[in-house]
């Protein structure tokens, strides 16, 4: 396959597909992706609305159905990576909340919390306020199981997603973080989860960079000094690319989204309550005196290799006429193949 993630072969039934897994994409692909599939700025500016509401809708529903947040994780990958690869930006706009309810149920299987499809529906339902005919509920659920097969290709069934949450929790421990410090960590990761960054990042880069990103929050905010903490013990580099882009990234979260956030009501719970736009204000010196230290880097990434069919678009019919083989490891299928 060379370079490429994905080959075709003709074949006389139809078309195979080969696709090799590419759990995470650079911030390059992820807007040639948005570009491709979604659209023009106004199209993209619509998608990034519809997936606050969807999340702020599920985030409701998880406390609902009693839940821990770090379902939310997977949940939010999958949805996200959905609308990157999809084809149907129209459709898809449309069923945004079943698209998230569908990420949700998968994200349910993935977590051991296993619930009837039905039963979540209902819920979903009645927090809602629809009032739904038992015809009409089938149909919803029928919707649910088809895009759980698409939403899944999207992904390449590649079930290896490690819990950031999990992380968050060793490395709090490892390096001695205080009560109060570990839970501005963990509602930063929270806040993380509806980010890009769980598209780009392995989960051990997402719980550095929530954790490192709180520590600089609390110390411009309040007389907390900062905790300095030696990532080269756990053999990372305080100015790793990947974690100076991951800071930079959520404190502008926080500039933009500060009022809905995780972090928001957790500043409450410990006594920290400045007004939003003052918080704001000091996020913004945060960013700056950050980039001062560890200036955001440019230019990291290749450009996205055109004849790469994972990048182009996908036939979400294929398998009636074709067929496609998801792979994990790409030395082991070049190693079937030359034998």
């Amino acid at each position: 396959m060379s370079e490429l993630q994905s080959e075709l072969v003709a074949s006389s039934d139809g078309t195979n597909v080969i696709q090799l897994s590419k759990p995470f994409l650079t911030s390059k692909e992820i807007a040639y992706l948005k570009k491709t599939n979604i659209g023009n700025s106004d199209e993209i500016r619509a998608y990034s609305l519809k997936k606050r509401e969807t999340f702020e809708f599920l985030i409701r529903l998880v406390k609902r159905l009693h839940f821990p947040v770090r379902i939310l994780q997977y949940c939010s990958y999958l949805y996200q990576r959905f609308f990157l690869f999809s084809t149907n930006f129209t459709r898809d706009l449309k069923w945004h909340m079943e698209i998230g309810l569908t990420a949700l149920f998968i994200s349910m299987k993935m977590n051991d919390f296993i619930k009837k499809l039905t039963f979540v529906l209902q819920e979903s339902n009645t927090a809602r306020s629809l009032h739904l005919s038992p015809q009409e509920l089938e149909s919803q659920r029928r919707t649910i199981m088809g895009l759980e097969k698409t939403m899944m290709e999207c992904e390449s069934f590649d079930f290896r997603n490690y819990c950031m949450e999990d992380l968050l929790v060793k490395f709090t421990k490892f390096f001695k973080l205080s009560e109060m410090e570990s839970y501005i960590s963990w509602s930063i990761l929270n806040d993380l989860y509806l980010t890009e960054l769980p598209l780009e990042l392995p989960a051990h880069h997402n719980a550095i960079i929530a954790m490192r990103t709180a520590l600089l929050i609390l110390s411009s905010i309040s007389n907390h000094s900062l905790h300095e903490v030696d990532l080269h013990k756990i053999n990372m580099r305080p100015d790793n690319d990947s974690l100076i882009l991951g800071v930079h990234q959520m404190l502008e979260h926080y500039i933009d989204n500060y009022p809905t956030t995780f972090l928001k009501d957790a500043m409450l719970e410990i006594h920290i309550d400045d007004e939003p736009k003052e918080l704001v204000d000091k996020f913004l010196t945060v960013k700056i005196d950050f980039a001062k230290k560890f200036p955001s880097p440019r230019g990291l990434h290749s450009s996205v290799p055109d004849q790469d069919l994972l990048f182009q678009p996908h036939d979400s019919e294929l398998g009636k006429h074709g067929c496609i083989r998801f792979l994990y490891n790409k030395k082991k299928y070049l190693d079937e193949v030359s034998q």
